[in-house]
């Protein structure tokens, strides 16, 4: 298996670059980084999961400027069920636009969908939700939201937190074929063990056990027992 990290040089923020080296350890995967500037490695050779994570905002631009001769390449990967996999702010490079004060960023146009800043105030909370069978638990902290993208499909669906458009139970992230993308950041993979398995036996990953797997679920255990107590407050 082949897993491409793109951008890992401005693709790094809140430990999402964790999800590469998690995935890879579990699968036995090989990983490429390409840097800005580089050509995509899937756009010549068979990769099995394309990833982008969190960046800054600036970096947002220079991430969207590497990738725009690469958009019908995106879109035909994503058509024909080629795995991509984004997680923070990495989701809204695939929008229409960026809105922000003074103006808007065209970003890559694949999803039917604008996001919107609200710099300086950022968002901070946990969520909970589900993706398909499985329980999802993660965290959120953003300037930003889906302001435009009702009629694209999401990944999970709300039970506890905001959604991709920030409003409480509102869905989460975009799913379309084997492209996920959520707003949720960190090592998301890491936090979530039934789902991790469930991505890897989609891309054909034979495995047994995850790397720490029984510390990996005693986690996750206790923190959806704890993200399921009304008690615990969602915002912070």
């Amino acid at each position: 298996m082949i897993i491409e990290a793109l951008y890992p040089e401005i693709c790094n923020l809140f430990g999402d670059r964790a999800n590469v080296s998690y995935f890879a350890r579990a699968a036995g995967a090989r990983v490429i980084e390409t840097p800005l500037g580089a050509p995509p490695a899937f756009t010549r050779e068979r990769v099995d999961l394309v990833y982008l994570g969190s960046m800054t905002e600036r970096s947002q631009e220079y991430a969207i400027g590497a990738l725009r001769e690469y958009a019908d390449a995106l879109r035909a990967r994503i058509a024909s069920g080629g795995a991509i996999f984004a997680t923070g702010n990495a989701l809204e490079l695939f929008c229409e636009r960026i809105m922000a004060d003074g103006g808007e960023i065209a970003a890559l146009g694949i999803l039917p969908a604008s996001a919107r800043r609200f710099l300086p105030r950022r968002y901070n909370g946990l969520y909970l939700g589900s993706f398909e069978d499985i329980k999802i638990v993660g965290f959120n902290s953003r300037f930003s939201e889906i302001a435009d993208g009702g009629g694209a499909p999401s990944l999970f669906k709300t039970e506890r937190g905001a959604g991709r458009d920030g409003r409480p139970l509102s869905d989460e992230g975009f799913r379309v074929n084997n492209f996920l993308a959520t707003y949720l950041l960190g090592p998301l993979l890491i936090l979530n063990p039934p789902f991790t398995k469930k991505l890897l036996r989609s891309l054909g990953a034979s495995i047994c056990s995850l790397p720490f797997e029984d510390a990996a679920m005693a986690s996750y255990e206790k923190r959806l027992r704890e993200f399921s107590d009304p008690k615990t407050g969602f915002e912070y």
